[in-house]
């Protein structure tokens, strides 16, 4: 493969902005909820897409409202994830973590929220 057409490829697959966990679902959700239009609430959490959410584990609400809306135009979440289910508790979901998130971050997240 030419290095051009590497460099493409890896650009495919990366992204910008705060630190966040996506969760690709497999069931696709109600195409009417209004959360497929809705900005992060104040948690971090958003609809991508049907098939797709995203947990921002950092950021200002405005970086997390870019990086969302670009979330939105790429075409990788417009379908279901192509990759084996890792999801926690039995359900099929497939989870990444993004922009230096990781499971630190989303549980410190967890234990900030609980003790409000």
């Amino acid at each position: 493969m030419k290095l051009e057409k590497r460099i493409q490829k890896l650009e495919g697959r990366t992204f910008s902005g705060p630190p966040a966990m996506l969760c690709g679902i497999y069931t696709p959700r109600d195409p009417n909820d209004p959360a497929l239009t809705a900005g992060p609430d104040e948690t971090g959490k958003a609809r991508i897409s049907l098939y797709w959410a995203v947990w921002f584990l950092k950021g200002t609400r405005e970086e997390q409202k870019k990086e969302l809306q670009q979330l939105r135009r790429d075409p990788r979440f417009h379908h279901p994830p192509k990759e084996e289910p890792n999801g926690i508790g039995g359900e099929k979901v497939f989870m990444q973590y993004i922009n230096g998130g990781c499971w630190d971050m989303a549980v410190l997240k967890i234990h900030e929220a609980e003790t409000k």
